[in-house]
This record gives C-alpha cells, sequence and structure tokens, in this order.
C-alpha cells in the first residue's frame, strides 16, 4: 500500500544510419520530443519518431544526397531525461572563425533545445588550446550574453517544454562558473582524443553535475579537409639518401 513511485520522464528520439557522418549532418531534421511520461504517451511518441524517418523532408534529402535506399532508416532511442540548469553547445575547433586552435562554446540558461533552436540568447566562450587543457588557468575570452529567455520544463501540462522569462538578475550573469568551464573543457578535451577529429558537442549542467548529450563529427572541418587533400596534396619524394621527405609543392 505505498505510494507509487512518479512516471519517470524520457526524451524520445530518433537516429538515422545516415545521420551526422563525416561527410553529412543531419542535424535538426528529425523530431526530438522532451518529458515524456506514462506507457501510453512513449508508445505514442515512439511512433511518431520512427514516422520522422520517412517524411517528406528525410526523402528528400536522401535523394539530394544519392544515399542508397538500403542504407535509409534507423531507430529510436529513449533516454532519461536531463533537467538542464545551463545547457549549450561546444565546438573543440572554431572552425567558423577561423580558429582551429581554440575551442568555441555557446552557453544558455535551461534546456539546450533553445539553444541549438537559436530560441534563446547565449554566452559565448572562446578557449585557447595553445597552453594545453590540463591543471593549468584557462586562457578564455568570455562575452556575456543578455539572456531574456530559457526553454524549461512545461510542468503546467506534465509534458514538453515551455519559452519563459528569466529573472532580470539571471539575465546577465555567467551561464557556466569557471569550475564548471574548466570540467567542461577537460571533458570534451578528452572527448576529442578518443575520436581524433574535432567535435560538436552538446552539453547540460543538470545541477551541479555535467552530462554530455552527444557529440558528432564537424561537417565543415572535414569538408576543409577534403578540400584541402584535392588542391595541395603531400607529395612524397624519395631523396639520394634514401631519406622520404614530404612536400606540398
Amino acid at each position: 500500500g505505498g505510494v507509487a513511485a512518479p512516471e519517470p520522464l524520457v526524451a524520445i528520439r530518433s537516429s538515422a544510419f545516415e545521420e551526422d557522418t563525416e561527410q553529412t549532418a543531419w542535424a535538426g531534421q528529425f523530431d526530438t520530443f522532451l518529458f515524456v511520461s506514462g506507457e501510453a504517451a512513449v508508445q505514442a511518441h515512439l511512433r511518431r519518431a520512427w514516422a520522422g524517418l520517412w517524411s517528406e523532408r528525410a526523402i528528400h534529402q536522401r535523394e539530394a544526397l544519392g544515399t542508397d535506399p538500403g542504407q535509409a532508416g534507423g531507430g529510436v532511442i529513449v533516454q532519461r531525461m536531463a533537467d538542464a540548469r545551463v545547457a549549450g553547445v561546444l565546438q573543440t575547433a572554431y572552425v567558423a572563425g577561423g580558429r582551429l586552435r581554440e575551442m568555441v562554446i555557446n552557453a544558455g540558461l535551461g534546456l539546450g533545445e533553445g539553444v541549438v533552436s537559436g530560441a534563446v540568447d547565449v554566452d559565448q566562450i572562446l578557449v585557447s588550446k595553445e597552453a594545453g587543457l590540463g591543471p593549468e588557468p584557462l586562457r578564455f575570452r568570455y562575452t556575456v550574453g543578455d539572456k531574456r529567455q530559457r526553454v524549461v520544463f512545461d510542468e503546467r501540462r506534465g509534458t514538453g517544454t515551455r519559452l519563459e522569462e528569466t529573472l532580470y538578475h539571471q539575465r546577465l550573469r555567467a551561464a557556466l562558473e569557471y569550475v564548471e568551464l574548466c570540467e567542461l573543457v577537460q571533458a570534451a578535451s578528452r572527448i576529442e582524443h578518443v575520436y581524433g577529429q574535432p567535435l560538436d558537442i552538446e552539453f547540460a549542467f543538470e545541477g551541479t553535475a555535467l552530462r554530455i548529450l552527444q557529440a558528432r563529427p564537424i561537417g565543415v572541418f572535414h569538408a576543409a579537409v577534403q578540400d584541402t587533400v584535392a588542391r595541395d596534396p603531400l607529395v612524397s619524394t624519395s631523396q639520394p639518401d634514401g631519406v622520404t621527405h614530404d612536400s606540398s609543392r
């Protein structure tokens, strides 16, 4: 006769076979459903997520990319919701700014949905990788945004999210404390080392706990590398002394 435990809140999202490879990025192409609760709701949203893999938009993109129909499709993932206090996106190389020895972080208040969709303003942090990312103090530039809104759990409906105004004292305060920034940067550096290439990483802080939500290759970086290899390849030449030298000219 004890009190029944509350239903867990989960996120339901699809993951296509061809999604976020080194050559293509499908971020934002498929629907994600947040704070879903109850068996019936989970089943209904599983069907919606699966159907999203075969939407007109998805089929058109596959045709445009020349994807083999036999490789199309994917799966659906059910994950425990991280009720983020702060969330955002980190790129381990600032490709858009042409600064490959810097990480760039966009961090906003509330759930990462607001940051990824561009619905909320963010802080931007550039972190130098030149001096290494060990125990030494970070070298970084922190630009605080006017974070007027955040995406949060819609408690009234008991499911989904809503956009709400932030309190005045929260707006111009840094979203990330220094210790959180250090933890995030060091985690991102370790993940980049494992994958061996620059990554686009989504993260959240649930209370004080760092959650790495997902990581994908930076498609623009890979395209730039392929272009460099094609236009200016390294040419191996054997010298008389038997030593092999590499030259780009």
